[in-house]
Protein backbone atom coordinates (compact mmCIF):
# COMPACT_ATOMS: atom_id res chain seq x y z
CA UNK A 1 0.00 0.00 0.00
CA UNK A 2 1.46 3.15 -0.82
CA UNK A 3 2.01 6.47 1.59
CA UNK A 4 -0.77 8.47 0.19
CA UNK A 5 -3.05 5.01 0.26
CA UNK A 6 -2.06 4.48 4.35
CA UNK A 7 -2.68 8.02 5.27
CA UNK A 8 -6.04 8.04 3.88
CA UNK A 9 -6.79 4.59 5.61
CA UNK A 10 -5.49 6.30 8.67
CA UNK A 11 -7.44 9.61 8.25
CA UNK A 12 -10.85 7.27 7.67
CA UNK A 13 -9.88 5.09 10.71
CA UNK A 14 -9.19 8.21 13.00
CA UNK A 15 -12.30 9.65 11.82
CA UNK A 16 -14.68 6.65 12.29
CA UNK A 17 -13.75 6.95 15.99
CA UNK A 18 -14.10 10.60 16.52
CA UNK A 19 -17.90 9.29 14.81
CA UNK A 20 -18.57 7.13 17.30
CA UNK A 21 -18.43 9.39 20.30
CA UNK A 22 -19.47 12.44 18.58
CA UNK A 23 -21.56 14.81 20.11
CA UNK A 24 -23.60 18.10 18.17
CA UNK A 25 -21.37 20.53 18.50
CA UNK A 26 -22.92 24.07 20.01
CA UNK A 27 -23.09 27.06 17.45
CA UNK A 28 -23.02 30.58 18.27
CA UNK A 29 -20.61 30.59 21.34
CA UNK A 30 -20.89 34.12 22.42
CA UNK A 31 -23.35 35.65 25.00
CA UNK A 32 -25.79 38.08 23.73
CA UNK A 33 -28.81 40.02 24.68
CA UNK A 34 -32.06 40.67 22.86
CA UNK A 35 -32.71 44.43 22.90
CA UNK A 36 -35.20 45.10 19.98
CA UNK A 37 -37.44 42.82 17.35
CA UNK A 38 -39.81 44.44 14.76
CA UNK A 39 -41.47 41.48 13.35
CA UNK A 40 -39.29 38.49 12.90
CA UNK A 41 -35.91 40.73 12.95
CA UNK A 42 -34.00 40.84 15.88
CA UNK A 43 -31.63 43.19 17.47
CA UNK A 44 -28.89 41.50 19.63
CA UNK A 45 -25.74 43.45 21.29
CA UNK A 46 -22.92 41.01 22.73
CA UNK A 47 -22.30 41.07 26.30
CA UNK A 48 -18.68 42.84 26.55
CA UNK A 49 -15.76 40.66 27.73
CA UNK A 50 -15.46 40.85 31.38
CA UNK A 51 -11.39 41.53 30.86
CA UNK A 52 -11.73 44.54 28.23
CA UNK A 53 -11.33 47.90 28.78
CA UNK A 54 -14.03 49.83 26.20
CA UNK A 55 -12.03 51.08 23.21
CA UNK A 56 -14.63 54.36 23.21
CA UNK A 57 -15.14 53.95 19.36
CA UNK A 58 -18.15 54.29 18.11
CA UNK A 59 -20.77 50.70 18.42
CA UNK A 60 -20.68 48.36 15.24
CA UNK A 61 -23.62 47.43 14.07
CA UNK A 62 -23.42 44.23 11.41
CA UNK A 63 -25.76 43.39 9.27
CA UNK A 64 -25.38 39.92 7.60
CA UNK A 65 -26.96 38.63 4.39
CA UNK A 66 -30.35 37.11 4.22
CA UNK A 67 -29.02 33.79 2.27
CA UNK A 68 -27.50 32.30 4.95
CA UNK A 69 -28.13 32.81 9.21
CA UNK A 70 -25.28 35.05 10.73
CA UNK A 71 -24.18 32.47 13.29
CA UNK A 72 -21.22 31.74 10.70
CA UNK A 73 -19.61 34.90 12.64
CA UNK A 74 -19.64 32.94 15.86
CA UNK A 75 -19.01 29.81 15.13
CA UNK A 76 -17.15 28.37 18.05
CA UNK A 77 -15.27 29.97 20.62
CA UNK A 78 -11.83 30.04 18.62
CA UNK A 79 -13.70 30.36 15.70
CA UNK A 80 -15.73 33.62 15.87
CA UNK A 81 -15.38 36.47 13.74
CA UNK A 82 -17.58 38.41 16.84
CA UNK A 83 -15.34 37.62 19.50
CA UNK A 84 -12.31 38.64 17.49
CA UNK A 85 -13.82 41.73 17.39
CA UNK A 86 -14.51 42.44 21.06
CA UNK A 87 -11.17 41.67 21.89
CA UNK A 88 -10.35 44.24 19.31
CA UNK A 89 -12.61 46.13 21.53
CA UNK A 90 -15.33 46.66 19.78
CA UNK A 91 -19.13 47.09 20.98
CA UNK A 92 -20.44 44.55 19.30
CA UNK A 93 -24.56 44.58 18.17
CA UNK A 94 -26.11 42.13 15.30
CA UNK A 95 -29.44 42.19 13.03
CA UNK A 96 -30.72 38.88 12.74
CA UNK A 97 -33.43 38.64 9.56
CA UNK A 98 -34.88 35.19 11.33
CA UNK A 99 -36.94 33.19 8.67
CA UNK A 100 -39.33 34.57 6.54
CA UNK A 101 -42.25 32.87 6.20
CA UNK A 102 -45.16 33.19 3.56
CA UNK A 103 -46.65 35.87 5.67
CA UNK A 104 -43.74 37.89 4.73
CA UNK A 105 -43.90 37.20 1.10
CA UNK A 106 -44.19 40.87 0.33
CA UNK A 107 -41.40 42.18 2.17
CA UNK A 108 -38.95 44.70 -0.36
CA UNK A 109 -36.07 46.19 -0.30
CA UNK A 110 -37.29 49.18 0.87
CA UNK A 111 -38.78 47.30 4.07
CA UNK A 112 -35.32 45.56 4.88
CA UNK A 113 -33.38 48.63 4.25
CA UNK A 114 -35.30 51.64 5.08
CA UNK A 115 -37.29 50.15 8.17
CA UNK A 116 -35.95 47.07 9.50
CA UNK A 117 -32.08 48.68 9.30
CA UNK A 118 -32.64 52.04 10.38
CA UNK A 119 -34.93 50.98 13.47
CA UNK A 120 -31.60 48.55 14.37
CA UNK A 121 -29.63 51.58 13.74
CA UNK A 122 -31.86 53.57 15.43
CA UNK A 123 -32.10 51.63 18.51
CA UNK A 124 -27.99 51.13 18.49
CA UNK A 125 -27.52 54.85 18.53
CA UNK A 126 -30.55 55.86 21.62
CA UNK A 127 -28.31 52.66 23.60
CA UNK A 128 -24.68 53.93 23.13
CA UNK A 129 -26.18 57.97 22.79
CA UNK A 130 -24.19 58.58 19.88
CA UNK A 131 -25.61 60.33 16.87
CA UNK A 132 -24.02 58.09 14.70
CA UNK A 133 -22.53 54.13 14.69
CA UNK A 134 -20.09 52.01 12.71
CA UNK A 135 -21.92 49.51 10.39
CA UNK A 136 -20.29 46.81 8.91
CA UNK A 137 -22.40 44.61 6.21
CA UNK A 138 -21.40 41.58 4.91
CA UNK A 139 -21.87 40.12 1.70
CA UNK A 140 -25.62 40.75 0.57
CA UNK A 141 -26.02 42.51 4.15
CA UNK A 142 -23.12 44.67 2.66
CA UNK A 143 -25.02 45.94 -0.39
CA UNK A 144 -27.85 46.66 2.53
CA UNK A 145 -25.62 48.92 4.39
CA UNK A 146 -24.27 50.44 1.59
CA UNK A 147 -27.56 51.57 0.10
CA UNK A 148 -28.45 52.40 4.47
CA UNK A 149 -25.38 54.29 4.60
CA UNK A 150 -26.20 56.30 0.92
CA UNK A 151 -29.26 57.67 1.90
CA UNK A 152 -28.33 58.02 6.11
CA UNK A 153 -24.87 59.43 5.64
CA UNK A 154 -25.60 61.28 8.87
CA UNK A 155 -26.29 58.17 10.85
CA UNK A 156 -23.22 56.46 10.08
CA UNK A 157 -19.79 57.51 11.16
CA UNK A 158 -18.02 54.90 8.93
CA UNK A 159 -18.64 52.22 6.84
CA UNK A 160 -17.00 48.62 6.54
CA UNK A 161 -17.74 46.61 3.79
CA UNK A 162 -16.75 42.77 4.10
CA UNK A 163 -17.12 40.65 0.22
CA UNK A 164 -20.04 43.17 -0.72
CA UNK A 165 -21.56 43.14 -4.51
CA UNK A 166 -21.44 46.79 -5.49
CA UNK A 167 -21.32 46.21 -9.47
CA UNK A 168 -23.42 42.80 -10.23
CA UNK A 169 -22.19 42.84 -14.01
CA UNK A 170 -18.65 41.79 -13.79
CA UNK A 171 -17.46 39.37 -16.19
CA UNK A 172 -15.97 36.98 -13.22
CA UNK A 173 -19.43 36.57 -11.21
CA UNK A 174 -20.56 32.94 -11.72
CA UNK A 175 -23.72 33.80 -9.85
CA UNK A 176 -24.24 36.74 -12.21
CA UNK A 177 -24.12 35.01 -15.29
CA UNK A 178 -25.54 32.24 -13.97
CA UNK A 179 -29.19 34.95 -13.36
CA UNK A 180 -29.03 36.63 -16.09
CA UNK A 181 -31.79 35.33 -17.92
CA UNK A 182 -33.96 34.21 -14.85
CA UNK A 183 -37.23 35.23 -15.50
CA UNK A 184 -37.93 35.65 -11.38
CA UNK A 185 -41.56 36.84 -11.72
CA UNK A 186 -42.44 32.98 -13.11
CA UNK A 187 -40.33 31.86 -10.37
CA UNK A 188 -41.68 33.58 -7.59
CA UNK A 189 -45.07 32.77 -9.55
CA UNK A 190 -44.70 29.34 -9.25
CA UNK A 191 -42.91 29.11 -5.72
CA UNK A 192 -44.02 31.79 -4.03
CA UNK A 193 -41.06 32.47 -1.32
CA UNK A 194 -37.85 31.19 -2.49
CA UNK A 195 -37.72 27.75 -0.25
CA UNK A 196 -33.93 28.04 1.11
CA UNK A 197 -33.39 24.45 -0.26
CA UNK A 198 -33.40 25.90 -3.77
CA UNK A 199 -31.05 28.88 -2.69
CA UNK A 200 -28.65 26.14 -1.23
CA UNK A 201 -28.44 23.95 -4.16
CA UNK A 202 -27.90 26.96 -5.95
CA UNK A 203 -25.16 27.47 -4.23
CA UNK A 204 -23.35 24.50 -4.02
CA UNK A 205 -23.72 24.42 -7.95
CA UNK A 206 -21.46 26.95 -7.97
CA UNK A 207 -18.47 25.06 -7.20
CA UNK A 208 -20.15 21.12 -7.86
CA UNK A 209 -16.38 19.12 -7.26
CA UNK A 210 -15.52 20.82 -4.32
CA UNK A 211 -18.81 20.84 -2.56
CA UNK A 212 -19.61 17.06 -3.41
CA UNK A 213 -16.29 15.00 -2.97
CA UNK A 214 -13.50 17.46 -2.54
CA UNK A 215 -14.56 18.62 0.88
CA UNK A 216 -14.73 15.25 1.90
CA UNK A 217 -11.60 13.59 0.94
CA UNK A 218 -9.73 16.64 2.26
CA UNK A 219 -11.39 16.21 5.88
CA UNK A 220 -9.57 12.45 5.93
CA UNK A 221 -6.41 13.59 4.65
CA UNK A 222 -6.53 16.48 7.61
CA UNK A 223 -7.46 13.89 9.85
CA UNK A 224 -4.65 11.69 9.58
CA UNK A 225 -2.55 14.51 10.52
CA UNK A 226 -4.81 16.35 13.14
CA UNK A 227 -7.08 16.45 16.21
CA UNK A 228 -9.89 14.15 14.05
CA UNK A 229 -12.34 15.19 16.87
CA UNK A 230 -11.93 18.59 16.50
CA UNK A 231 -12.10 18.52 12.77
CA UNK A 232 -14.83 16.91 12.97
CA UNK A 233 -16.84 19.56 14.78
CA UNK A 234 -15.76 22.39 12.31
CA UNK A 235 -16.80 20.28 9.43
CA UNK A 236 -19.89 19.40 10.81
CA UNK A 237 -20.89 22.93 11.90
CA UNK A 238 -20.25 24.06 8.40
CA UNK A 239 -22.18 21.50 6.97
CA UNK A 240 -25.28 22.74 9.26
CA UNK A 241 -24.34 26.01 8.34
CA UNK A 242 -24.14 25.81 4.78
CA UNK A 243 -27.73 23.79 4.79
CA UNK A 244 -29.25 26.44 7.40
CA UNK A 245 -30.96 28.68 4.36
CA UNK A 246 -34.19 30.39 5.56
CA UNK A 247 -36.48 31.17 2.36
CA UNK A 248 -36.41 34.22 0.59
CA UNK A 249 -38.85 36.59 0.71
CA UNK A 250 -41.14 36.73 -2.69
CA UNK A 251 -40.92 40.31 -3.23
CA UNK A 252 -37.45 41.29 -1.86
CA UNK A 253 -36.14 38.33 -4.16
CA UNK A 254 -37.29 39.35 -7.25
CA UNK A 255 -36.22 42.91 -6.66
CA UNK A 256 -32.49 41.37 -6.10
CA UNK A 257 -32.27 39.75 -8.89
CA UNK A 258 -33.99 42.19 -10.97
CA UNK A 259 -32.73 45.31 -9.85
CA UNK A 260 -29.13 44.72 -8.90
CA UNK A 261 -28.32 41.58 -10.81
CA UNK A 262 -29.92 42.07 -14.33
CA UNK A 263 -30.42 45.58 -14.57
CA UNK A 264 -26.87 46.56 -12.38
CA UNK A 265 -29.06 49.58 -11.10
CA UNK A 266 -27.22 50.14 -8.07
CA UNK A 267 -23.69 51.10 -9.59
CA UNK A 268 -25.90 52.71 -12.50
CA UNK A 269 -27.25 55.57 -9.96
CA UNK A 270 -30.46 54.14 -10.95
CA UNK A 271 -31.96 52.66 -7.59
CA UNK A 272 -34.78 53.43 -5.56
CA UNK A 273 -35.90 52.98 -2.47
CA UNK A 274 -38.66 54.78 -0.79
CA UNK A 275 -38.76 57.05 -3.31
CA UNK A 276 -35.36 57.77 -2.80
CA UNK A 277 -32.51 57.60 -5.07
CA UNK A 278 -30.06 55.65 -3.76
CA UNK A 279 -27.23 57.87 -4.80
CA UNK A 280 -22.85 56.45 -4.20
CA UNK A 281 -22.24 59.61 -4.06
CA UNK A 282 -23.88 60.16 -0.71
CA UNK A 283 -21.29 58.09 0.86
CA UNK A 284 -19.07 61.01 2.45
CA UNK A 285 -17.75 58.88 5.64
CA UNK A 286 -14.98 56.69 5.50
CA UNK A 287 -15.32 53.41 3.96
CA UNK A 288 -13.49 50.36 3.90
CA UNK A 289 -13.57 47.56 1.89
CA UNK A 290 -12.38 43.83 2.28
CA UNK A 291 -12.53 41.78 -0.23
CA UNK A 292 -11.41 38.17 -0.33
CA UNK A 293 -8.95 36.84 -3.31
CA UNK A 294 -10.38 33.31 -3.80
CA UNK A 295 -13.78 34.15 -3.24
CA UNK A 296 -16.05 32.65 -6.13
CA UNK A 297 -19.55 34.21 -5.06
CA UNK A 298 -18.54 37.95 -4.36
CA UNK A 299 -15.30 38.54 -7.00
CA UNK A 300 -13.05 41.11 -5.73
CA UNK A 301 -14.06 42.62 -9.31
CA UNK A 302 -17.69 43.57 -7.98
CA UNK A 303 -16.38 44.99 -4.76
CA UNK A 304 -14.05 47.41 -5.60
CA UNK A 305 -16.17 48.61 -8.20
CA UNK A 306 -17.36 50.92 -5.42
CA UNK A 307 -13.98 53.22 -4.90
CA UNK A 308 -14.73 55.47 -7.91
CA UNK A 309 -18.11 56.15 -7.08
CA UNK A 310 -17.61 57.45 -4.17
CA UNK A 311 -14.92 60.56 -4.93
CA UNK A 312 -15.69 62.60 -1.89
CA UNK A 313 -15.01 59.88 0.90
CA UNK A 314 -11.76 58.63 2.24
CA UNK A 315 -11.74 55.06 1.25
CA UNK A 316 -8.99 51.95 2.25
CA UNK A 317 -9.13 48.39 0.26
CA UNK A 318 -7.86 45.35 2.41
CA UNK A 319 -7.79 41.98 0.76
CA UNK A 320 -7.50 38.83 2.53
CA UNK A 321 -6.04 35.29 1.40
CA UNK A 322 -8.78 33.94 1.41
CA UNK A 323 -12.56 32.58 0.05
CA UNK A 324 -16.19 33.59 0.40
CA UNK A 325 -16.73 31.75 3.67
CA UNK A 326 -12.98 31.33 4.51
CA UNK A 327 -12.66 35.09 5.25
CA UNK A 328 -14.86 34.79 8.33
CA UNK A 329 -13.51 31.24 9.84
CA UNK A 330 -10.07 30.99 8.38
CA UNK A 331 -7.23 31.00 10.99
CA UNK A 332 -5.21 34.09 9.37
CA UNK A 333 -8.13 36.37 8.28
CA UNK A 334 -9.73 35.34 11.90
CA UNK A 335 -6.37 36.47 13.27
CA UNK A 336 -6.07 39.84 11.29
CA UNK A 337 -8.95 41.22 9.87
CA UNK A 338 -10.71 42.05 13.13
CA UNK A 339 -7.40 43.87 14.24
CA UNK A 340 -7.02 45.83 10.79
CA UNK A 341 -11.35 46.69 11.55
CA UNK A 342 -10.24 47.93 14.80
CA UNK A 343 -6.79 50.34 14.08
CA UNK A 344 -8.96 51.71 10.79
CA UNK A 345 -11.80 52.58 12.94
CA UNK A 346 -9.61 53.92 15.77
CA UNK A 347 -8.56 56.94 13.58
CA UNK A 348 -12.06 57.77 12.91
CA UNK A 349 -13.57 58.06 16.53
CA UNK A 350 -13.65 62.04 16.22
CA UNK A 351 -16.20 61.87 13.69
CA UNK A 352 -18.65 60.41 15.89
CA UNK A 353 -20.31 62.59 18.00
CA UNK A 354 -22.07 61.89 21.25
CA UNK A 355 -25.66 63.26 21.58
CA UNK A 356 -26.05 66.44 23.46
CA UNK A 357 -26.82 66.16 27.15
Amino acid sequence: MSDDSTRFQHGLDKLSDALRCYQQAHCGATPRDLIHQVDKVRLYRYRPLPDREPSGRPPLLVVYALINRPWILDLQEDRSMIRRLQEEGEDVYLVDWGYPDADDHALSMEDYVCRYIDSCVDVVRTCSERDSLNLLGVCQGGTLAVCYAALNPQKVNALVCMVTPVDFKTPDSLLSNWVQHIDVDAVVQVMGNIPGSYIHTVFQGLKPLTNSVRKYIDLVYQSADGDSQYLLDNFILMERWLSDTPDQPATFFCQFIRWLYQQNRLIKGELELGDTLVSLQNLRMPVLNITANHDHIVPESSSVALAPLMPHSEYMHHRVRAGHIGIFVGRHSLRKTPEVIALWLDARIDRARSFPV
